[in-house]
């Protein structure tokens, strides 16, 4: 039996309007998005100060660049691994 399927050329003009029929689309995801995102940064801003009330001022002056090469070294320690991972 004769395979039925029809094959359909792919013009330029069909690419460009398919693109073009997703944006819409894209545009109302994108808009979601920033609303959520400008909601959470009002909420972020109101309620900062008892987000960081644990912190005292004798940790933020005390130490401070130990804990920053700390930090540095296990953030450079995880990309080294990811890195191995993907390879």
């Amino acid at each position: 039996m004769k395979d039925l399927a029809v094959k359909r050329e792919i013009s330029p003009k069909s690419i460009i309007y398919y693109y073009i029929s997703k944006i819409p689309r894209c545009m109302i995801l994108m808009l979601i998005g920033l609303v959520i995102a400008f909601a959470f940064s009002i909420y972020s801003v109101n309620h900062v100060n008892s987000i960081f009330k644990f912190i005292s001022e004798a940790d933020l002056n005390v130490g401070l660049t130990s804990k920053f090469i700390n930090i540095f070294l296990h953030n450079i320690t995880v990309a080294l691994i990811m890195i191995i991972g993907i390879v």
